[in-house]
This record gives C-alpha cells, structure tokens and sequence, in this order.
C-alpha cells in the first residue's frame, strides 16, 4: 500500500516539475500535523512533524519567511537546491494535506491547475492509504481479543494445511499459540480427545464429522480424570461445507458440572421425598399475600410452608423479575380485566440465597357470584432449560464473534432463480463484520438485498458464472490472485476467492491479494538485481542467520583465496581475529537493537593471514516483512590502515631520530604524573643539549649533523628502560623523562651514564669521525608541578653547564 501512494505522489511531483511532494495529516484533535508519505521517496523521515501552518486557500507561496511555516528544515536540508516555491492543499473529506516544494517558480498555467491535479490524483489514493494503516490498527486490536479469550480456539485451515490457537488452547493443549503445521495441532487434539474418559461420544462426534464434513457441533461434554474434568466442545467448518478447514471452541465447564452433579444429588432426593410432586402448588389471594403452598416448596426451594403463607409471593422472587409477578396480578385482577391464565418464568430465591428458574403458570378461581376468590398457580422447575438455552446463546455468540473476528468478508448466500428455474442472482442470508465493512454497509441493509446490486461488476467479469457452477456442480470453487474492479474503492484489486455450496445456499469468502501479489512481485524483482549486485560486486556480501553464513558472494576468492562453500553453514566468528570477536558481537547485538553498524575488524584470508576489513551490516528483512539474520558487506583496507597508522605515527614522533615529539612527550608526561599520584613514584626530566651543534654542521655539513643526531638519539635510548620517555624537543635539543626516581642521585647517575656514551666517536661515511659531547640538566619533578616548569628548571641546568664550559652534569640544587 506504500508503494501505491509513493508512485502517486512521484506521479504528481514529475507532473508539477517540483523538487518534492509531503503528505501529511493533522490529528484529529487539531494540535499536530505529521508526515505520511515523501517524494522523492526517503527524503525525509516519515512520522516528522510539520510546522504550524493555519488553514487557508491553496495558494503559492514564495515568501522566504512563510516558506518556514509549510516546509521541515529536514526537508529544505535535504534538497540539493534551497526550496523557494511552496504550494499546501488540503484533501477533500479529510484531515490530510499535500505540499509541493520547488526550487525554482513553476508555470503559471500549472498553478492554475493545481488544485484540481491534486485533488485527482491523490486524495482517493492518500484516503485508501490512511485507511488501510487504521484497518491494519484494528487489526492488532482484534488480534488481541482473540488473545484475551477465556475460551480455548483452535483454527485448523485444511488448504493451507495451517493452524492457529490462542493462549487458552496453548494451556490446555500443550502447544504454543502462534501458527502451526495442521499437522501439529491435529496430533495435540487427538491426544487430548484419547485423554476423555467418554470415548463412546468422542467417537459419536468424530465419526459424525467423517461422514459430514459440513457438520457444526454443539454441547457435546468431554470427561476427564484430570483437570479441567468437563470441557464442552463446539465445532464448526471454516467455509460451511467442511474441505476449507474446522474451528474448534473448548469451554471448561468443571464448575458447572460440579454445581450440576450436586443439583442432581438434590433433585434424587426430593423426588425420592416427594414422589408425584414435582411441581409446587400455591393459592394466592387477591390480595397478593399466599394463603397456601405445597410442601414440595421445601425440596424446589428450600422454605417451609409456615415460612412462606402470609407473605407475598413477589417476596421470594429475585428483585430484577419481580415486574413479572407485579405485571400478572394486573393481568389477573377482575378489575383491569382478567383473564383465565398468565404463564411467567422468574428467578426464585432459595432459603440458602441461590436462585432457581421456576415457570409459573396462574389462573383465576371464582367463587359462587362469578367474582374472583382466589389465584391457584403452579411452579415448575425450569433452571436446567433456561441455563442450557443460555449456554447455547453463549455458544452462538461466541461462534459469531468468532466469524465476525475473522478479518476475511464471508456471506452465506441464497440462489435466485427465474421462472425456468435457473440461477441468475444470490441474496445474502447471512455476513460477518468484515463484508460489512468491505461493501459498506450495514448487515440489515445487506440481508435479503441482491449480490449483483453490491458487487455489479460480477456479471462482466465472469465471476456470477462462477457462482451458478459452484452451486450447479458441488465442486468448490478456488481463485487465487483474481482481478476485480472494486466498487467501493473505484480501484482494481487482487483477491483469493473461495466459494462452496452447502446444501441450497452458498458460502463465500475472499480476501484482497493485491498487496501480497505486489510485494511478491517486487521482492522477486529485488532479489534478482540484489542478486545480480552481489554476484557481480567486487565487494564480499555475506548472509547470516543466528551466528551462522547462509550465503556469500563470489567475489569472496578474488578478496581472501576462500571459496564460497568453505564459509556456508560455519560460524561468522570463525573467519574474525580473536582480538576483534567481542567487538563483532557486539556490533549483531546493536543491529538487532538499532540497524545498520559501520565496524573495521581483521578477517582471515585462505593464506593464514589477517586481513583489515572494512564492513558495513544490517538487519535482512524477508518477504514477509519480518527480520530474518543480518547482512553484510565488506572490503579489505590494510593499505588504508597502514597509511592511517603511519600519519598518526608522525604526528606524534620525530620525523629524524624516531624519538617522541614535544606534544608526545607533554602527553605522556601528564599520563604519567597522573600514575604517579596513584602509585606514590616520582618522575625526573633529564634535559640535554648537543655542544658545539653548529660546527659540526659547518664543518662536516648537515648530513653528519643529521647522523650525529640520530647516534645520539639511539646512545640515549640504550641507556634508559623501555618504560623511560625520549624525545626531541627541537633542533639539538633533547630530553628525558625517567620514571619511578624517588632520590635525585639515582637519575644523576643515569645522566651521567648517557654524558659518558655520549662522547664515543661518531664514524662518517667519508672516513672521518664526529666527537660529540652533551651538556645534561637535571631536575626531580615536584608534586603539582606542571611540564613546563619542572623543564624549566632542567633548562636552567643544563645552561649553568654551559657556562661553566663543562662537559659534566650540573644537578639542579633546587631538589635538595
């Protein structure tokens, strides 16, 4: 359904040469509007909200600051040219709204028939598009009851060989309630049905519906040795001749039966005491008051006669019936204008406060003049009649709310024959809720009406035919996918149309396929250019259901040396780098929860090695709509990572002698005083100057100055721990940064070891040798203090050794 107002309002947008066509709804209360459907399709998200925008006469609007108040920044965000043109119009008979976005002023000739290209083109279908997101609500809704039903259901659909039961019948057969295989379910009925302890009906019933598979059965009990003990079965066809399938309703009625069996103690007893007198028998005088009861209104009811003479009858009657017994004593009275009998039936109470159905049957008795003396009645218990007619009124309903909940139109229709006898129209006998809603009608309006008055396309179409062969031959009728010009819609539709004759009348049902045909014939269109992308992209595409591959794509040899059917049916963690398997996890776990991830992760080529991947992964989504495994397609990028691995190597390390940066040396500085804090060590800053840098580099050139740095780089990092920081600060300028000293001689003396190996002649490649000596600044990092100023005093050092012209360490007397 989608799709149809998608293609409706790109129809419009290409037909008014706008950049996009909204549609949105205001809510029926006024105080949001929102937006439906977009074109071009996925411009904006759907669900957004609209600005306020007051409800006038469609008309075009270019100015900048009204634009604001009928386009969404997302969607004048998203448009690749600012939008400087707007057009709202409101649909006929509705609360939804159609604004159209230019980014240049449209043809005043197509401005002028805007209003009615809209209207045209898609109020019918926005109006179709809001009603089906309501009817599938609705849906949701119905599905719930059925839910929520005490009764158990179980619906077995003998085509599709399908069933599906409600939570009820999950109880009380074992099996889970969503659909299942007919088969299934059909095995949990026949155990439960072994499982009675009256086999003799259980048999009576499945035998009756061997031999008429139309059959609709009632208030037939089953017994149990377990709970619940009594359960009343009621069975009747899907389609009314028994080969679509059966529906089945289970009411536990335990307590029922319990309440029956003790009734039926008491009512042995009573006739056991009062043989013959079954009935109770009263006279009552005009009055109203009784002068006389039987005794067998102790058995029936449980007063005695003293308890019940010379009190009114309407006093032992339960007070919502008490009208009936006030109605017959005027019908009675010689005054109003009696008459010889009144028959009632009420609700008596007994001594013990329960009620029973009694039907009371009263007649006059006059005396010697004619005039009325007294009123003889007699009371019959009815209880047993009234509650099974009850019951059977329960089941009625019951079945009929089950038809009505069905979402399918169904109708029980009557042949209509001219005078030859043939037929040549139905009459509808019976519908459910649903064929009242397709045709829109009520079901007082459709019983007894003509089929071909409703639906008058069925003649041309062939389908009345069809109808007269059905109930000519006997032989159901099956149509799948059929083209029917809908009379209500104004629209072509798909259906599944199922019809069988059940003796002189048929039952029809049909359901609309349009969507369904739709969606098929998309999604095979889909798959085949999915599968086409795949096959032919240089990309791997890999398919995944529950951690295992499904499917992946050719190019997988050009990309890793694997052939397809070495992953198929392996786990996808098998071909991840264990270091990155938690992260691989954890990215299905965010797809599932949120959709598509973006990760980099090592894969393992057919080689042995590891190789980096790009991957980009999603949710699959399968015909039906539901979620079925993940997708995903990667590419290798070792050459990108390597690259973005040496960037940020140089961004953080001296490009000459390898060591660390200023900014590096600063950052692990503060990473290190932070540890510091937390472990109770200290840290001292060496910092060193090459002597005498420039003549090196005016007498052997810059090329041995270069070497003379990089020696002199190794030299120190040789004479400190790896865990030690070493770096260039600049120019001949180098420092470090030892780690855990606690006493000012333990970094002295390492200092003087670097001064010392420092000195050791540098070979050139001419033959001729540097000799190289390092001025060293010492300093102990004090609490709270900063990079800066600790290198602050190590400079400060180490220029006290440059003026005394040492070639010795000067140690920071600050520290002591």
């Amino acid at each position: 359904m989608s799709d149809r107002i998608e293609r409706a309002l790109e129809e419009v947008r290409l037909l008014a040469g706008a950049a996009a066509v909204l549609l949105s709804e205001t809510a029926s209360s006024g105080e949001s509007t929102f937006i439906l459907a977009v074109a071009p399709v996925g411009l904006v998200g759907l669900g957004t909200p609209l600005p306020p925008h007051d409800a006038c006469a469609p008309v075009l609007e270019s100015d900048p600051a009204r634009l604001a108040f009928q386009l969404p920044v997302a969607l004048r965000l998203a448009l690749p040219t600012p939008a400087t043109h707007a057009w709202t119009q409101g649909l006929t008979d509705s609360l939804l709204k159609v604004t159209l976005a230019w980014s240049q002023p449209p043809a005043e000739d197509l401005t002028r028939a805007l209003a009615a290209l809209i209207d045209d083109r898609l109020r019918l279908a926005a109006i179709e598009f809001t009603l089906r997101q309501r009817l599938g609500m609705e849906n949701d809704r119905l599905q719930t009851i059925w839910g929520l039903l005490e009764q158990a259901i179980v619906s077995i659909d003998s085509l599709r060989q399908e069933a599906t039961i409600n939570p009820a019948a999950e109880r009380l057969l074992g099996v889970p309630a969503r659909a299942l295989p007919a088969k299934v379910v059909s095995e949990a009925l026949r155990r439960f049905q072994d499982g009675a302890l009256n086999q003799a009906e259980v048999a009576a019933v499945a035998g009756r519906l061997a031999r008429e598979p139309d059959a609709t059965v009632s208030g037939v009990v089953w017994h149990f040795a377990r709970a619940p003990t009594h359960v009343r079965v009621t069975t009747a066809p899907l389609d009314g001749a028994g080969t679509r399938g059966r529906i089945w309703v289970f009411d536990d009625i335990s307590v029922q039966m319990i309440a029956l069996e003790a009734a039926e103690e008491a009512r042995a007893k009573y006739r056991m005491l009062a043989e013959n007198a079954d009935d109770v028998v009263f006279r009552q005088s005009p009055r109203g008051t009784l002068e006389w009861v039987s005794d067998s209104v102790m058995t029936a009811l449980g007063w005695t006669h003293d308890e019940m003479v010379g009190r009114p009858l309407e006093a032992f009657v339960h007070p919502d019936d008490q009208g009936l017994v006030r109605r017959a004593d005027r019908s009675l009275d010689g005054g109003t204008g009696a008459r010889e009998r009144f028959l009632y039936r009420a609700r008596f109470v007994r001594k013990d406060g329960t009620c029973r159905w009694l039907e009371v049957s009263i007649r006059t008795v006059p005396d010697a003049s004619g005039r009325v003396s007294a009123w003889i009645g007699s009371a019959r218990d009815v209880h047993e009649q009234i509650e099974a007619q009850q019951a059977l009124a329960l089941s009625q309903r019951r079945l009929r709310a089950s038809v009505d909940g069905m979402l399918d139109p169904q109708a029980l229709l009557a042949p209509r024959r001219d005078a030859a006898g043939s037929i040549v129209d139905f009459v509808y006998l019976d519908v459910n809720r649903a064929t009242t809603e397709y045709l829109s009608r009520s079901a007082d309006t459709l019983i007894g009406s003509s089929l071909i008055e409703t639906m008058p396309g069925i003649k041309d179409c062939g389908l009345l035919a069809m109808y007269v062969s059905t109930m000519e031959r006997g032989e159901p009728l099956v149509l799948d996918d059929f083209l029917y010009a809908n009379e209500v819609l104004g629209l072509v539709r798909r259906y599944d149309i199922r019809g069988s004759r059940m003796g002189d009348e048929l039952t029809l049902t049909w359901r609309d396929t349009t969507d369904r045909f739709e969606t098929r014939q998309r999604i095979a269109k889909s798959e085949q250019h999915f599968r086409l992308l795949a096959e032919n992209s240089a990309n791997v595409v890999i398919l995944i259901r529950e951690g295992g591959i499904e499917w992946v794509s050719p190019s997988l040899s050009r990309m890793l040396g694997w052939e397809p059917a070495q992953w198929i049916g392996r786990p996808y963690l098998d071909f991840v780098h264990p270091d990155d398997r938690p992260l691989a996890k954890a990215a299905v776990a965010a797809i599932e929860a949120a959709g598509a991830r973006v990760l980099r992760l090592r894969v393992l080529a057919q080689s042995g090695h590891y190789h980096w991947a790009e991957v980009h992964a999603n949710l699959h989504i399968d015909t039906d709509g539901r979620r079925d495994g993940q997708v995903a397609s990667f590419r290798t990028i070792d050459a990108e990572v390597a690259a973005e691995a040496a960037v940020a190597r140089l961004a953080r390390f001296d490009a000459l002698t390898g060591l660390a940066n200023r900014n590096e040396a600063l950052h692990r500085f503060a990473e290190r005083r932070s540890g510091e804090r937390r472990s109770g060590g200290d840290s001292a800053v060496l910092f060193c100057d090459v002597d005498r840098f420039k003549a090196v580099n005016d007498v052997h050139g810059h090329a041995a100055g270069d070497l003379t740095l990089q020696v002199l780089a190794n030299r120190i990092r040789a004479c400190v721990r790896s865990s030690d920081i070493c770096a260039r600060m600049g120019g001949d300028e180098l420092l470090v940064i030892l780690d855990g000293i606690r006493e000012l001689h333990e970094a002295s003396e390492i200092a003087e070891k670097i001064r010392v190996d420092a000195e050791r002649p540098i070979p050139l490649g001419d033959g001729g040798q540097v000799i190289a000596s390092l001025s060293i600044g010492v300093a102990l990092a004090k609490a709270g203090e900063s990079f800066d100023e600790v290198m602050a005093r190590a400079d400060a050092a180490m220029y006290e050794a440059k003026k005394k012209a040492l070639f010795a360490l000067i140690v920071d007397r600050l520290n002591l």
